[in-house]
C-alpha cells in the first residue's frame, strides 16, 4: 500500500481518497469494509452504542 497525506493505494490497486480515506486507518496488514447496495430502513432498530457485529431477528 502506497500511503500520502490525502490519499492512498491499496494492495488491490484501488485508491482511497476524500472521506474515505480521512475516516479510515490505512495501515499496512490492516482491512476495510466496503459496502454496497445501502438502503434505509423501514423503522428504527433500538440498539446499544456497542461496537461490533450483531444479528436482529426480524
Amino acid at each position: 500500500m502506497e500511503k500520502n497525506v490525502t490519499w492512498a493505494v491499496l494492495e488491490v490497486g484501488r485508491i482511497v481518497f476524500g472521506n474515505d480515506f480521512f475516516l479510515g486507518d490505512y495501515k499496512v496488514g490492516g482491512y476495510i469494509w466496503e459496502v454496497r447496495n445501502m438502503k434505509m430502513l423501514d423503522s428504527f432498530i433500538p440498539a446499544k452504542g456497542r461496537l461490533g457485529l450483531w444479528e436482529y431477528e426480524l
